[in-house]
């Protein structure tokens, strides 16, 4: 066996590559809002087809776009949260995210960098105005949302803070309500303080109340602890953008890269998206 021109692995790179787009010194960089070609307001079972280029620039900056996606869901519980006391429902989180009782409709926001999509994360750059347009069909993957409850201390501080002038005109008792929780809250309440997967059970707090236990006015702080299963019945996507960062690029450069793939195959990436089981202490709060 002969080997021939076998040559370094930087050499092998550098035959392969072509230079970076350059901007043609008469247009700048810009930020599109591009709308999807799909019907809006989506149900949670149609796929959305959103395009990613657009025709007024030679080069799509993958790398400094993103995704918004505005939707609405109707979060299922199998346990009410009923037995908190007045002072305390306004300041209690529970948090729904991506990988607020028995119905409950959540307003989400998600904002998605491109370059963190498998399916177009081998693109900085892509010269559109040579490959034409670069298109992302997708549906919305219930089973990647997870939940969590925030620290009762934590979200009641903020809650406290942001409303200060409110309790106070309100009148002293929630005021002392809201004391008796930061001096009696225990670190041994044993709620689970962590990420879990929608569809799956969590110990949460669903109850925080007082109970008075002298005549004196003497207060105990009482909360309950239970398992409880929270899941996606539905979702409506209401809104979304792409917006791609762009800009045109000189002549001789788009030159270079037509003549580099002229003899060359060009790729797009596709992906099979499955889902699978998030573990539910990968992450904590």
């Amino acid at each position: 066996m002969h080997l021939h021109q076998l040559g370094t692995i930087e050499a092998t790179l550098k035959s392969n590559s072509v230079d970076a787009f350059r901007n043609d010194g008469e247009h700048h960089y810009s930020i599109k809002e591009i709308k999807p070609e799909s019907q809006m307001p989506a149900l949670f079972d149609k796929e959305i087809l959103i395009s990613l280029s657009d025709s007024d620039h030679d080069v799509t900056q993958i790398q400094n776009s993103f995704i918004s996606i505005v939707l609405t869901a109707n979060v299922q519980l199998d346990n009410k949260f009923d037995g908190y006391d007045e002072a305390y429902k306004d300041g209690t989180v529970l948090f729904i995210g991506l990988k607020s009782a028995s119905q409950l409709v959540a307003l989400m926001q998600q904002q998605n960098r491109l370059k963190k999509l498998l399916k177009i994360s081998g693109f900085t750059d892509y010269p559109n105005s040579l490959f034409c347009d670069l298109k992302l069909k997708f549906k919305i993957n219930p089973n990647a949302f997870v939940f969590a409850q925030v620290n009762p201390i934590i979200s009641m501080a903020k809650y406290y803070t942001m409303n200060k002038t409110d309790l106070m005109a309100s009148g002293p008792d929630k005021l002392k309500n809201i004391d008796l929780l930061f001096r009696n809250w225990s670190l041994g309440y044993q709620y689970t303080k962590q990420f879990t997967q929608m569809g799956c059970t969590a110990d949460l707090i669903t109850k925080i109340s007082i109970e008075q236990i002298t005549d004196s006015g003497l207060k105990n702080l009482m909360c309950s602890i239970t398992p409880v299963t929270l899941s996606i019945k539905n979702y409506v996507v209401t809104e979304v953008t792409a917006n791609m960062s762009r800009y045109k690029a000189t002549d001789d450069c788009l030159q270079r890269v037509r003549d580099f793939f002229a003899n060359r195959p060009f790729v797009v990436p596709a992906q099979r998206v499955e889902a699978w089981s998030f573990p539910t202490s990968a992450t904590t709060t």
